[in-house]
């Protein structure tokens, strides 16, 4: 699971090192930002008769604006748009579950968690809610969780989305052959599914191939995909980074940089080429960094880890983000970014924390498991 950007402070200039203090602009005539052209605005609430069909339509289009460019803004204007129903002695199940969806995009997990169980408590089987409960639990490596989220779904009208979720929780848990053996057997059917949920089949599918070494398989998965969409072009441009295809990564990302994850690959992309933008494009991640820091967000802390390990070469730091990332989320690829740092720092303690970790979740991953294995003198 989000990239996000502070408007009034996207231009302060940053000192080097983890928790830089901002220059604070002490001409009040100063521009901080000039806003891009054709800006969303979302529509006001009608406070005297709201419309909670308008309402969550409104929040559903500002969360997959924020989605799209990355800014947080539109969570908040999104979360707005139900207020007078969050106000009220009994939230409606709706909003509950919009509630949810914008708290887990903002890697608000325990709170998400709380508004589904309340959703479920009324509606046991209610499918988005658990889907959604199932992710957030896969997020923070609680596999047994998952698994009997996935479980809750096997209904006549939700059976594939049921056999999907498992197999992507067999996948993170020791059974990465089961897992490619379900996926592949549902394949044929994803075109029954809406497009929301054959891009949620194709990024799971993809991102199997990618653990097991597959990439040709995951690059193919990735591109039946929406191009435009920022999950899509964060996938595949993680399989073209690790195949050292830089110029195709360059290509692909240079019209979409105002999303940040976009903008930090692009960047990597650009130092390994070593362009003339590569410097220009690594002081901007690190204003938009800084930004967020001083606002209290901590939803980009694997991105952190990632631009001080690879743009900023700077491995300690890497390692005070990659620490706290792991705190809030334990995906396979928190794990591999954490695991290249620690092996780079030479920390013993965090090898050694990850190795239960694996051992714990068994979890098959050709970019992580080999390495941490033969470091630790454990055998394959």
């Amino acid at each position: 699971m989000r990239y996000v950007l502070c408007i009034m402070l996207l231009a302060m200039s940053i000192e080097q090192g983890v928790f830089a203090a901002p220059r604070v602009p002490s001409n009040p005539q100063e521009v901080l930002e000039r806003l891009p052209e054709n800006v969303f605005v979302p529509a006001v609430v009608n406070a005297k008769k709201p419309d909670l069909t308008e309402a969550l339509t409104q929040a559903q289009t500002l969360l997959a604006h924020s989605q799209q460019t990355g800014d947080p803004r539109y969570l908040g204007y999104a979360e707005a748009q139900l207020q007078p129903w969050l106000s009220q002695a009994t939230i409606p199940d709706d909003v509950l579950l919009m509630r949810a969806r914008l708290r887990q995009f903002n890697h608000q997990f325990a709170s998400a968690l709380i508004d589904i169980a309340q959703v479920l408590q009324h509606q046991a089987n209610h499918p988005e809610a658990l889907l959604l409960q199932a992710s957030i639990y896969q997020v923070r490596g609680d596999y047994s969780q998952a698994r009997s989220a996935c479980q809750r779904l096997r209904s006549l009208s939700t059976l594939m989305l049921a056999l999907a979720c498992e197999a992507q929780v067999d996948g993170l848990n020791g059974e990465s052959d089961k897992a490619l053996k379900t996926m592949s057997l549902l394949l044929p059917s994803v075109k029954n599914l809406d497009a929301g949920q054959q891009t949620w089949f194709y990024l799971a599918l993809g991102d199997l191939a990618v653990r097991r070494g597959q990439l040709a398989d995951a690059e193919q998965y990735y591109r039946r995909l929406d191009m435009s969409s920022p999950a899509a072009l964060s996938s595949l441009s993680d399989v073209l980074l690790m195949q050292k295809r830089y110029a195709e990564v360059q290509k692909l990302l240079i019209n979409y940089q105002q999303h940040d994850g976009l903008l930090l690959r692009l960047a990597i992309a650009e130092k390994a080429l070593n362009t003339l933008q590569a410097q220009a494009l690594a002081q901007t991640l690190q204003q938009r960094f800084t930004a967020l820091r001083l606002r209290g967000d901590n939803s980009h802390l694997r991105e952190e880890a990632l631009f001080a390990f690879y743009v900023q070469d700077n491995a300690s730091n890497a390692l005070t983000f990659a620490r706290a990332n792991w705190k809030q989320q334990r995906e396979p690829h928190d794990a591999e970014i954490y695991w290249l740092i620690a092996q780079k720092t030479q920390s013993t303690a965090d090898i050694r924390l990850l190795q239960t970790w694996l051992t714990q979740t068994k979890l098959q991953d050709v970019n992580l498991t080999p390495s941490i294995r033969v470091t630790l003198g454990v055998k394959s």
